[in-house]
């Protein structure tokens, strides 16, 4: 899920394929290679290009959920390679995955709406300084309307959202841009799911755009509905996002010190692996 934030800037994931120059050779040989940033320091995972299908020759792997290109499913695989098992697809937390897909820092932030109380100035001009200085730091920026479900959900198609609905749950969206325009403040956001539409104030149906050219033109907005964008008043992403992402990628030229350690013994904690217990 967090490698859709990448469909917007496609020269980290390249940073990820090994021998780039060769891939096609590689991958008609049978193989492939990526590197993940794991425990503080990068590591080659190379796979075969097999991957695993159910009876009705549908894909299985988490990016099934759309139309995913084959090297999306092939980078799963690598991915729960270098942990041991496919179960780190669905376990494994957001901001933990974009560490691991970019060695850089991550950060979680959860959007704090009293519905009684409403969203007041204080709280928009937090969430959009806030936003505005992630982005136009070079950050990866990705928000998700996050319901809680039971994990047999996951699995049962009777839950999928509904493709009409305005905001996919638990999908992660992209936040490209943050702008004002005359006292109206807009986040530009990407969906990569296939599915949802929105359809509310600054939607790419909004007839407003057609009325005014102004706001278009200053924002350089041209409206589509294929390609998943859509400006949205910060009031409406407030309400229909509940969790927001950061992901600072620190420069090449930077250095990086990290310290090893490790919790051992009797007392260590961790899930139970092969014939190994730990106790809390």
């Amino acid at each position: 899920m967090a490698i859709m934030l990448f469909k917007r800037r496609e020269e980290f994931f390249e940073n990820l394929i090994l021998d780039k120059e060769h891939l096609k050779d590689n991958f008609n040989a049978g193989f492939v290679g990526f590197t993940f940033f794991i425990n503080g320091e990068w590591k080659v995972i190379t796979v075969d290009t097999r991957i695993p299908y159910n009876d009705d020759k549908e894909v299985l792997s988490k990016s099934s959920v759309v139309k995913a290109p084959f090297w999306l499913t092939l980078f799963e695989k690598a991915y729960a390679k270098a942990f041991g098992t496919y179960s780190v697809l669905n376990c494994t937390l957001i901001k933990d995955f974009l560490v691991d897909f970019t060695g850089g820092w991550s950060k979680k932030i959860p959007i704090k709406i009293d519905e009684k109380e409403g969203i007041d100035d204080k709280k928009k001009n937090y969430y959009f300084e806030e936003l505005l200085r992630r982005v136009n730091q070079g950050y990866l920026v990705g928000c998700m309307k996050y319901e809680e479900k039971d994990k047999r959900d996951f699995d049962d198609p009777d839950n999928d959202n509904d493709e009409e609905e305005k905001i996919v749950t638990n999908c992660l969206y992209t936040i490209i841009d943050i702008q004002e325009y005359e006292g109206i403040k807009l986040v530009f956001l990407a969906n990569h799911w296939e599915k949802g539409k929105y359809t509310d104030s600054f939607g790419p149906d909004d007839e407003q755009w057609e009325a005014n050219k102004r706001m278009t033109d200053y924002l350089q907005y041209t409206p589509s509905t294929v390609d998943g964008t859509t400006w949205m008043a910060l009031e409406d992403f407030l309400r229909n996002f509940n969790t927001i992402y950061y992901c600072r990628i620190f420069p090449e030229e930077w250095a990086q010190y990290n310290i090893a350690g490790k919790w051992a013994g009797q007392s260590s904690g961790g899930a139970p692996q092969k014939d190994e217990v730990w106790f809390l």
